[in-house]
């Protein structure tokens, strides 16, 4: 299947031919399964993202919170030095065998 085809189902599926074109397509997806399945999928993707478009991305606000407050607490404990390394205790079982 070509690319031109490919870009005349995704028309033909977002609503986007007119006249002859969109009787041609609609010919042609009756002759073929797979091209008709395909413009099935494709009409089904396209409600999707309509959907998701509709939709707002914004996390309720104490998701965000608790997202926020996880990242800081994971930055500060990566930052802070272990009980061992501020001891200068060996941390490693093998450099206090070579000691």
């Amino acid at each position: 299947m070509s690319w031109k085809m490919l870009q005349r189902i995704e028309d033909y599926a977002a609503d986007e031919l007119s006249g002859e074109q969109f009787l041609q397509t609609q010919r042609l997806l009756l002759e073929d399964d797979q091209m008709r399945h395909l413009a099935e999928a494709y009409v089904r993707m396209l409600a999707l993202f309509r959907a998701v478009g509709t939709r707002s991305p914004d996390p309720p606000e104490d998701v965000a919170q608790q997202a926020v407050g996880r990242a800081l607490e994971a930055t500060r404990t990566a930052a802070a030095p272990s009980r061992k390394e501020a001891s200068g205790s060996a941390t490693d079982p093998q450099e206090e065998e070579d000691e």
